[in-house]
């Protein structure tokens, strides 16, 4: 009837009106991640940008900025030998693809951007990324932030003392006293205290 096919043509038109009306564009969206942890002075880190385009069409020359602080703003005496930036395909340390200074996303892939910092003192450190890149369907410029902190502790170490009385009487038993202080601000695992004694012919360990 005239109805029905008045009907189908709205239908048909609207469809047609939302289709067209779709957005295609490349985007950006970036997380932050920090290794190893904790971190100790000495340790060499690895800043972690993965970028991703969750968009729905290519995002081109993309490239990152990073920037790091303390709460102090920037000190030299907590950071050295920091690397250039570089995407990596692997999902997983270490990342040391070779690659160009730029480069593109297709939509829902993931890359992701490393530095490494030797670190020479404790304090805290804060990170924050910016990716830049170009969306490829209207040639307008996307960007993306993301941020992160790190606490930088002293490593582990073993502080020894020990104590003896000065003079002790044939075949009397007497006490050695061994204490450990930890100096770091991380544990120790595995710590065995062992006594030599010397010479040995005169002294019998009973315990310990």
């Amino acid at each position: 009837s005239a109805a029905s096919l008045l009907s189908a043509t709205r239908f048909f038109v609207a469809a047609a009106s939302a289709t067209q009306t779709t957005e295609t564009r490349g985007r950006l969206y970036a997380t932050l991640g920090i290794e190893p942890a904790p971190l100790t002075v000495g340790d060499v880190m690895t800043v972690s940008a993965y970028v991703s385009n969750p968009g729905t069409a290519n995002t081109l020359g993309i490239t990152p900025i990073l920037l790091v602080s303390t709460t102090t703003g920037f000190s030299s005496t907590l950071l050295a030998d920091r690397t250039a930036p570089c995407p990596a395909a692997e999902t997983a340390p270490p990342y040391t693809s070779t690659c160009p200074p730029f480069f593109d996303l297709i939509p829902n892939e993931t890359r992701v951007f490393s530095w490494s910092f030797t670190l020479l003192g404790k304090g805290v450190l804060f990170f924050s990324v910016t990716v830049n890149g170009i969306d490829a369907t209207s040639s307008m410029a996307v960007s993306a932030l993301a941020a992160a902190s790190a606490t930088v502790l002293l490593p582990a170490g073993l502080a020894v003392s020990a104590y003896a009385p000065a003079a002790v009487l044939e075949a009397q038993t007497f006490t050695v006293s061994l204490t450990l202080t930890n100096t770091g601000e991380v544990g120790v695992h595995g710590v065995l205290p062992v006594i030599f004694a010397a010479p040995t012919t005169l002294l019998r360990l009973d315990s310990g």
